[in-house]
């Protein structure tokens, strides 16, 4: 059934929490009001149900018209359909200054849709949770100025039909959102974010004029006879693998080929035929550009520019025929393949006319590559440390990464007898070719990498990688060696050998990694100890295996230790089990193992998690990181950090965070959960390492986002737990695009708890996790997350947020009391007291009460900067989609600055200083000074 709206809306306003959406909702009655107020705008109400459809058949302007003391939008509209309703504009509708939220429906306009801003007041279709929105009618943004209208799409569709012309729009494409844009429709001064996780389909003939496209998704398809013209801009981000059909053409366009680290860039192939006319190509040092054939051709007097500091592929027909064409590459530029070259005129780094002399059919261009850059007496021969993957590099003389400076190269070559040390926090990266004569050493949080097809000459040359554990042989650490064949006895010749510890999988108990019939003699006892089959290891042989995590005692005397001998590297894999044993008295479950790094470098959590996890689902819950917390001698409880997709719990230690957050160091034990699926114990799994995992960061706390969604849909917040006696446990709750609300052991971990004298755990489903992990909302929504609390003493026990990632920019979070009735709020860094008098379990009584609010608005904020900023008490928020934020000063009204940041980030928070209230001015700059000036309002 369907009905036709002629008259009137009925009145009514609709209660939320931060923002004030007003509604038409198909299953009942359509609403419509202003903030509070009361407008009549000429339309009736339905009785319709939620699985019917509404046409509105006349042109609506939605006006509302009302705004806060800085201007910004207060009043919106929502459509919430369902999912099998719709609702259909048959005519034009025009939003004025006002926002649409679109939740569970269906939207379809068939008449033209335009947005009309005011200043910073931008316009904008929000879509959520499974929505489609289809436009049938042209799509118009504001023209005159910068602001745009907005679409951002949260988990949803958007349809814009064939042949239509679509102006000075943004377009922000979310996790699992799709846009399909019809064949033939334009667009004209927009703005495309298609980020990673998400699906666009380009129709054939689309043509883009002056529009900045960025994709960091693969999953893009191209129509036929796609365009981009008139200074657009094409971006294609990290980790892309994409193709470019032959019959593209790119007319006055910049493309982007982005590689932030330099070892995961986008590599883009373009079929034969694709055109590039009067444009300019920059290829980031990790990025791939493969041409099959290649027209880059001049048009009009706009010169063309290449700039390669990755690698530019051309096969076949190079047909280059601009002669005002200029080349800069300090990386490869590949014609091996090439069959036809022509650079006739053009310019290669600086110097005319000689680009046709060196780029040559069947040769390979590499300005590092024309000789070798060689290290020798202090210096470089090129004057600089090799610096990308197409340099042959070798080292004469004594060498340290912190005086000569990181080495990223394609070969590397150690004469014998040479000293070379990579510094704390420093790298050497070889891509095809590494044979080392003499010795190297690996300082502590040094990374040495070798690409997945590097070639090793193993066994050559000495090996010492450096790692400082506990200052204590009455604390433990839990090594993984990056070295071959590392004796335990010789290795550890200080520590007591009846605690060198390796954890037997099979019986869940502790156990000894000695062969047979070893003979110690253990610190305190005058005996001499034999090792036993009962007492050992499957496959014990007093060897330290690689991938394995190992039990030992810290040095009384020297912290550092040094492993030395030949590099793990390549692929390994590791066996780890499933057990039907029931749970050990110190840890919950029974499938646990302990696992380590066996690289001379950071693992990145990411990939590992990723690849054994969720590929191969391996492991489930987390990877948990045991730490000391309790003075000598030897805690038999400890704690656990613990971290998967939702992100890293964190453990304190004098006043100090150390977090897990995207990477494993050097040398590191960690503990896994093997998944179980019919929990009968019948499972066994390769968990498998190799190079591609490793990482150069070698500190906790630094996140390679590889996975991480790029936005502030993943949101997280820690909350602490703690006493007077200096005990404390955290839990981390948080969101992300790819979670659920149920149970998803990617995304939640169970608490791992060793009967330390505190412990907090959130609670569903009758299980207890240390993180929890839900879908992204946007809708006003109050949920209840239900808490577990241990107390082992009486002292005066406290709950705080400890810091937070964009989950309280929508949120406010409540500690809610079931058995004293109370309920306070929790701000930031604030702890509430818990309100207990004896030790002991807490069940069903403390809550946290989580409050979605919505976020302001989204708009562009300046020229060529997109984003949003909110506020919520005093804490500013700030989101930009594009670039990085470089400079925050924050004014009041006579012009005396008040705060001053230089962050280098996207997306962040910041708290202005207490009692700060009143109107202020907050000057945003980023890494390309682009502005914006930006007014709030702070009450008291």
């Amino acid at each position: 059934m369907k009905y036709f709206i002629t008259s009137v809306f009925v009145i009514s306003s609709v209660l939320s929490f931060g923002a004030n959406y007003q509604t038409i909702a198909v299953g009942g009655v359509v609403k419509w009001s202003t903030d509070g107020g009361v407008t009549d705008c000429g339309c009736q109400a339905s009785s319709a149900s939620a699985s019917d459809s509404i046409l509105v058949f006349h042109p609506y302007t939605f006006a509302l018209g009302y705004f806060g003391l800085d201007g910004e939008i207060s009043a919106r509209l929502k459509v919430s359909a369902g999912i099998t309703g719709q609702v259909v504009f048959e005519d034009n509708v025009v939003l004025d200054k006002v926002s649409l939220l679109v939740d569970h429906s269906n939207v379809i306009f068939n008449g033209t849709f335009d947005i009309k801003s005011a200043g910073q007041n931008i316009g904008g279709v929000f879509t959520q949770n499974g929505s489609t929105i289809n436009f049938k009618g042209n799509f118009g943004g504001k023209e005159n100025g910068n602001n745009q209208g907005v679409v951002t799409l949260v988990s949803s569709n958007v349809i814009f039909d064939p042949n239509l012309v679509v102006k000075a729009i943004t377009v922000v494409t979310g996790f699992n959102s799709n846009v399909t844009i019809g064949n033939n429709t334009e667009f004209i001064n927009s703005f495309l974010l298609n980020a990673d996780g998400s699906a666009l389909s380009i129709g054939n003939g689309v043509r883009f004029e002056h529009t900045e496209f960025f994709l960091y998704s693969n999953n893009v398809t191209f129509g036929s006879n796609v365009k981009f013209t008139e200074k657009s801009v094409v971006g294609f981000g990290e980790n892309m693998n994409v193709n470019i059909p032959s019959s593209t053409v790119f007319t006055e366009t910049t493309l982007n080929f982005f590689s932030p680290d330099n070892l995961s860039g986008a590599i883009v192939n373009f079929a034969s035929g694709v055109q590039l006319v009067d444009c300019e190509m920059h290829i980031t040092n990790g990025a791939v550009a493969n041409f099959e054939d290649a027209f880059i051709r001049e048009g009009s007097d706009r010169n063309s520019v290449i700039t390669v500091d990755g690698l530019l592929d051309l096969d076949g027909l190079v047909s280059i025929t601009s002669t005002d064409l200029t080349v800069q590459s300090s990386g490869i530029i590949n014609l091996i393949d090439a069959t036809n070259c022509d650079f006739d005129g053009s310019t290669l780094n600086g110097k005319n006319n000689d680009a046709d002399a060196e780029l040559i059919c069947g040769d390979s261009y590499s300005p590092d590559n024309t000789d070798f850059n060689i290290w020798e007496n202090g210096s470089w021969s090129l004057g600089y440390a090799p610096n990308h993957v197409g340099v042959l590099a070798e080292i004469r003389s004594n060498y340290i990464s912190g005086i000569g400076g990181n080495i990223l190269c394609a070969n590397l070559y150690i004469e014998e007898e040479v000293s070379t040390t990579i510094s704390e926090r420093g790298f050497i990266r070889i891509s095809q070719d590494f044979n080392n004569l003499g010795t190297m050493t690996i300082k502590n949080e040094g990374s040495l990498l070798l690409d997945e097809n590097t070639y090793f000459h193993q066994e050559n040359g000495v090996f010492k990688v450096e790692r400082v554990g506990q200052l204590s042989s009455m604390k433990f650490n839990v090594w993984s060696s990056p070295i071959i064949e590392v004796p335990l006895l010789e290795m550890f010749n200080e520590a007591n050998p009846c605690d060198m510890f390796v954890f037997d999988a099979g019986s869940q108990l502790w156990g000894y990694d000695f062969a047979p019939g070893t003979e110690v003699l253990c610190t305190n006892n005058p005996d001499t100890i034999v090792f036993t089959e009962s007492n050992v290891v499957s496959g014990a042989d007093g060897f330290m295996n690689p991938g394995l995590g190992y039990f030992i005692p810290g040095n009384d005397i020297n912290a550092v230790r040094v492993f030395e001998g030949q590099i793990h590297n390549g692929e390994y894999t590791q066996r780890v089990k499933t057990t039907n044993i029931g749970a050990n008295a110190n840890w919950p479950g029974d499938d646990w193992n302990l696992l380590g790094n066996p690289y001379p470098s950071a693992l990145d959590l990411n990939l590992f998690w990723s690849r054994n996890a969720v590929q191969n689902n391996f492991l489930t819950d987390a990877l948990y990181f045991w730490v000391e917390t309790v003075n000598p001698p030897y805690d038999a409880v400890g704690s656990y950090e613990s971290w998967n997709f939702t992100g890293g719990t964190y453990f304190y230690a004098n006043g100090k965070a150390n977090g897990v957050d995207g990477i494993i160091p050097a040398g590191l034990g960690f503990w896994a959960v093997a998944k179980d699926p019919n929990n009968d114990g019948s499972k066994t799994y390769n968990v498998i390492y190799d190079n591609t995992m490793r990482e150069i960061n070698q500190v906790f706390g630094v996140s390679s986002n590889n996975y991480e969604f790029k936005g502030s849909d993943h949101q997280r917040m820690w909350v602490n737990l703690t006493n007077d006696s200096n005990n404390y446990d955290q839990v981390l709750i948080g969101t992300h695009p790819l979670a659920t609300d149920s149970i998803d052991l990617l995304f939640d971990a169970h608490v791992n708890y060793s009967g330390e004298p505190l412990l907090l755990a959130m609670v569903q489903d009758s299980q207890y996790y240390t993180i929890a992990g839900y879908a992204p909302r946007i809708k006003v929504d109050t949920s209840e997350i239900a808490l577990l609390v241990v107390a082992s003493n009486t002292s005066n026990h406290y709950i705080t947020v400890d810091s937070s990632l964009h989950y309280l920019n929508e949120k406010r979070i409540y500690l809610v009391d079931k058995l004293k009735l109370t309920e306070q709020e929790l701000l930031l860094g604030q702890s509430q007291v818990l309100d207990i008098d004896s030790a002991g379990r807490y069940d069903d009584r403390f809550y946290l009460k989580v409050i979605n609010t919505h976020i302001t608005s989204v708009k562009e904020i300046a020229s060529e900067m997109y984003g949003r900023v909110w506020s919520y008490g005093n804490e500013i928020n700030y989101d930009s989609f594009k670039n990085a934020i470089t400079d925050i000063s924050v004014y009041d009204l006579r012009g005396v600055e008040l705060f001053h940041k230089k962050p280098n980030n996207r997306n962040d928070s910041f708290m202005l200083p207490l009692n700060t209230n009143g109107m202020l001015l907050i000057r945003f700059t980023d890494e390309y000074n682009n502005l914006l000036t930006k007014r709030v309002f702070i009450g008291n």
